[in-house]
């Protein structure tokens, strides 16, 4: 197989998102800064497989495709890794700050890394997958970490810790396998982990698809399961002292679901995400929809969480949660962060909105944190702003790509500073034009980087810059690559510290504070406001702690290196000048800083600005331009009108001056709408001029000029003026209007908007197999099923609109007049807005749903009669297997009715979650509540206590927790018939035996679940006892 390659690209100028609340940031592409790893990795694969360890390295872990993993870095464009496992194995390397390996090891098996954690020291914690057995592979020796023996039916998960230089330390954290089999929907993963080196304490987020019993805690880890299937996804969080496994606390979010409400995309976990906060706490961010439980599982507090939204997947709504919790699991933050992803209803195919957050961590002093993530569907903010991501349009179909957004917030109340996205396109929005291998993100703050992994296909795009990675195989496989994207905290043309410091801003800077990196380099730690407008800056003054520090102007303080700096570092900023000329050609600006020799706009470089700097400003006509013809514009900076001088505070944030000219004459332009629908006659300076809108003759005017309009004439008469306007001026169909002296416009605009009275009756065919349309127009028809007729609609006229479904069980009629929604049969007036009469008519589909009985205790107290106003009676009684379906469409009313045995009592109904009494009629709506697809109708019906209750109460399961067979014990008299059903009432299996011995009864062919059996002997006592299948 064929190994593919992408660069490691550097995006400048982060700063302006990390620490600035500023509308106008920006992000900025630089060079190239050097070539990494890239390995096949799918992206089921990447969770969060990058961490940054100390002094700029990091780590990166990938799947291995082949034997041989190839390398390309700085210094080892060829480099080639051998025997590092098989087509399932795992490959994990080191690298320094320069992009160059330190070591590399192998995980050989089925076996997939999934989340890294750096360690003090610069070791390594790995998370991942595995099924039948790990081993470790390093410079050809192995080590197994999971024996070969390992159960080879199950994925497991497994986290263990590297040294400094790679070597495997003993005794990996091994999570069990499954209590029991279900049918599960994915593999279990290592979402993320987190160590925290101050308290020592691990955090493991894992998604797990059946309940476990962990470690000495005896934790039960729930998951949602019906039939024998488990739904939807579940993650469980593990905080425990490392290494020495203990566990403190956990945490448990997965579907809230019941039985009735197994609609995919209802409700969902879509992720789950904690990180350290640095101070011994944590950040708990994850991503849901629906109804959700959260279980803390030590304490046993259980809190169902509910999202509302409707039940379907094209209208699925998501909701991502932040908080910050102490070491105690108590909310720090007042009120959580909460972000709405919204809607994504015009995507092709059955998919949800999807937005994570993938990485949290504290910035700078900690007084700040970054969240970090992707999101393909705008998220909307609780002060009522939204980020967006790019649109694509393709096959007519236009919705978002896929994005990753930058979130800075501060640490103590969880509120948003500056939130932005990173115009990095992942992914098309429809999925077989996808650009992008995947949504999964890794990504790590590294000293003064952020370091992404992005996994993708062949191409993403950038700032607008298209990346390449595969040289592509032939066939329909996609390849996904995971690429390392270096994004500088520290831009270019901003903050520079480095060795003896410098320091030179754009914009407004406050600084907190430096933090000192290595070699005698520093970050700085603050807020920001950086405008693309201005080029440069220099810091005239510096003071630390209240006192000014010396070192000169030019270029900041050089020739000065500090060992340590505490306090408030102050910069006053320098402005660079911009000047915008309206009619620039015949307008000469002059400019003259304090006394320094004056500049001309636009010939010279423009002057910049410092705190107590005076600008004096001199506008002119060039030679060649008469002031009879030109007028000159007022001078304003900033908005504001200036008499030719200005003095810089130090207040403002921009320089911007405005002036120019604007000429005196000016031709008429004339547009009429619709065009050629009429001409307008002026009289001019005494000449009288005809106009239609297209080939007028060219007339000058001037200001002060009196146009005269003697006529407006329709080319129809089925046309009348509507609104007729000189310079955005109303007029009348004969007016007069004088040019003002100071209309600065370059064309003399006159608007004509001409109303059609008369429209024909626009109308679409339909398929004659569709149904029946009659169109009627003041009781005239205009359309029916002989065709069209010649009758037109007016304004004022009633239109009125029949149409009739060849099937109206299953279909109904949408009619919309003029884009307006109509009922059946209904009318419509013509206004004068309307321009036209346009008959739309669709027949839809009604929609359908089942529907389904439930009878608490015993379906023999009673039956659910249920009888379509079209149809016969269905009765609900007896054995639930022989219901069958009735299937019911909106629209449709039923006769719903329940009635009690005769050894029975009545004691509620309800229909569609509303209670009842004993029967009604129930019209069936257009959606049911939560987006259901199936209507429940439920009755409870008990014994009534006049009659003895007929029990066999003679038996009993040996036990009711059984793997291949039950065995039911007691005594019986003649023959005794079973029945065995699961939990939806279902007959799975039924017999009889005449003997007096334990009856056994095979269900090893069952899946795990609860099931129910139902015994009856010949004097028709009844049993009914639970069995659980393991």
């Amino acid at each position: 197989m064929k190994w593919f390659w992408n660069v490691l690209f550097s995006i400048s100028a982060f700063i302006a998102a990390i620490s600035s609340v500023s509308a106008n940031e920006r992000l900025t592409q630089s060079k190239l800064k050097s070539q990494l790893v890239t390995l096949h990795s799918s992206d089921e694969d990447l969770s969060q497989a990058l961490a940054a360890g100390a002094d700029g390295e990091y780590f990166l872990a990938t799947r291995c495709t082949g034997p041989s993993v190839k390398l390309v870095g700085p210094s080892s464009p060829a480099e080639v890794e051998k025997d590092f496992g098989t087509t399932d194995g795992a490959f994990l390397a080191k690298y320094g700050k320069d992009g160059d390996k330190i070591w590399s090891v192998g995980f050989k098996g089925a076996v997939r890394i999934q989340s890294l954690a750096a360690m003090p020291g610069g070791g390594v914690i790995v998370g991942g997958v595995y099924r039948g057995g790990v081993t470790y592979v390093s410079s050809g020796e192995e080590e197994e970490i999971v024996g070969s023996g390992a159960n080879e039916e199950y994925d497991q998960l497994f986290v263990a810790e590297l040294t400094a230089d790679g070597k495997l330390k003993k005794d990996a954290l091994m999570l069990p396998e499954p209590d029991v089999l279900l049918f599960v929907e994915r593999s279990p993963k290592i979402k993320s982990l987190s160590y925290d080196e101050a308290t020592g304490v691990l955090k493991i987020v894992m998604l797990l698809c059946y309940p476990v019993q962990i470690g000495s805690a005896n934790l039960s880890y729930e998951t949602p399961i019906i039939d024998g299937w488990a739904y939807g996804s579940s993650y469980l969080l593990l905080s425990m002292e490392w290494p020495s496994k203990n566990i403190l606390s956990s945490f448990q979010i997965s579907r809230d679901v019941k039985d009735d409400e197994r609609v995919f995309g209802a409700s969902e976990v879509r992720s789950l995400l904690a990180a350290s906060d640095g101070n011994g706490g944590e950040y708990l961010a994850r991503t849901f929809s629906g109804r959700v439980k959260e279980i803390d599982n030590l304490s046993g507090v259980v809190n169902v969480v509910s999202y509302a939204q409707n039940a379907t997947v094209r209208d699925s709504t998501s909701l991502i949660v932040v908080e910050r919790r102490d070491g105690n699991g108590k909310n720090i933050w007042d009120t959580p962060l909460r972000i709405i992803v919204s809607n994504r209803a015009d995507r092709r195919g059955n998919y949800h909105s999807d937005a994570t957050v993938n990485y949290v961590s504290p910035i700078g002093d900690g007084s700040r944190f970054a969240a970090i993530g992707y999101f393909d569907a705008p998220l909307l903010f609780e002060d009522g702003t939204k980020l967006e991501s790019a649109q694509e349009t393709y096959e007519g179909e236009t919705g978002y790509c896929t994005d990753i957004f930058v979130l800075i917030g501060e640490t103590a109340t969880g509120k948003i500073l500056s939130k932005r996205n990173l115009g990095i396109q992942l992914a098309g929005y429809i999925y077989k034009h996808t650009t992008c291998g995947g949504y999964p993100l890794a990504a790590v703050l590294n000293g003064e980087d952020l370091i992404l992994g992005i996994p993708f296909q062949k191409t993403f795009e950038a700032n607008g810059k298209q990346h390449s990675s595969l040289d592509g195989e032939e066939g329909d496989r996609y390849l996904y690559n995971s690429s390392i994207a270096n994004v500088s905290l520290l831009p270019n043309d901003g903050l520079a510290i480095q060795g003896a410091i410098s320091l030179t801003y754009v914009g407004k800077v406050r600084i907190d504070g430096l933090a000192k990196l290595e070699n005698g380099r520093y970050a700085y730690v603050g807020s920001a406001r950086a405008k693309e407008h201005v080029a440069e800056a220099v810091a005239k003054k510096i003071y630390v702690n209240g006192t000014e520090v010396s070192g000169g102007i030019a270029g900041g303080i050089g020739k000065q290196d500090f060992t340590s700096i505490e306090g408030v570092i102050n910069l006053e900023r320098i402005l660079q000048v911009e000047v915008q000329v309206r009619h620039a050609e015949c307008v000469s600006v002059i400019l003259k800083k304090n006394e320094e020799q004056p500049v001309t706009y636009p010939q010279d470089p423009l002057p910049k600005m410092q705190k107590g700097d005076k600008l004096t400003i001199g506008v002119s006509l060039r030679p060649g331009f008469a002031a009879a013809d030109y007028s000159l514009l007022p001078v304003t900076i900033n908005g504001k009108t200036v008499n030719g001088e200005y003095t810089y505070d130090g207040s403002d944030e921009r320089i911007a001056i405005e002036t120019g000219a604007y000429k005196k004459s000016k031709d008429i332009r004339v547009n009429i709408e619709p065009l050629g629908s009429a001409k307008i006659t002026l009289k001019v300076a005494g000449e009288t001029r005809t106009f239609t809108g297209e080939g007028d003759p060219v007339v000058t005017v001037r200001n002060g000029d009196e146009l005269e309009i003697v006529a407006v004439t329709p080319r129809e008469m089925k046309y009348q003026l509507s609104r007729m306007s000189v310079q955005g001026v109303a007029v009348g169909e004969k007016d007069h209007y004088t040019l003002p002296e100071g209309d600065m416009a370059d064309l003399l605009r006159i608007d004509v908007k001409m109303q059609a009275f008369e429209f024909p009756v626009q109308f679409e065919e339909v398929a004659s197999d569709q149904g029946r349309v009659e169109i009627f127009v003041d009781g005239k028809v205009a359309v029916s099923e002989q065709g069209k007729s010649s009758v037109s609609a007016t304004i004022g006229s009633k239109v009125k609109v029949v149409a009739v479904p060849q099937d109206s069980k299953r279909y109904r009629a949408e009619i919309r007049v003029n884009g307006k929604l109509v009922g059946v049969d209904g009318e419509y007036t013509i206004a004068a807005a309307d321009g036209q009469c346009k008959v739309e008519v669709n027949f839809v589909e009604r929609s359908r749903f089942f529907v389904k009985v439930e009878v608490k205790e015993d379906i023999t107290y009673g039956k659910v009669i249920v009888r379509p106003d079209d149809g016969e009676p269905k009765v609900f009684e007896g054995d639930p297997s022989k219901y069958g379906l009735l299937e019911v469409y909106e629209g449709q009313k039923l006769m719903i009715r329940a009635e009690a045995a005769t050894v029975a009592t009545f004691i509620s109904l309800s229909v569609a979650g509303k209670n009842w009494e004993n029967g009604g009629v129930y019209e069936v709506p257009m959606r049911l509540p939560g987006g259901r697809e199936e209507l429940w109708i439920k009755a409870t019906f008990e014994r009534s206590m006049a009659v003895e209750a007929n029990v066999l109460s003679s038996v009993a399961l040996q036990s009711n927790l059984v793997s291949e067979s039950l065995v039911l014990e007691g005594s019986w008299k003649g023959e005794l018939r079973y029945a065995l059903y699961n939990v939806r009432g279902v007959e799975l299996r039924a017999g009889a035996s005449t003997q007096q011995v334990p009856l056994r009864i095979d269900i090893r062919d069952f899946h795990s679940g609860v099931y129910l059996l139902r015994v009856k002997d010949e004097t028709g006592a009844v049993a009914t006892l639970k069995v659980i299948k393991r």
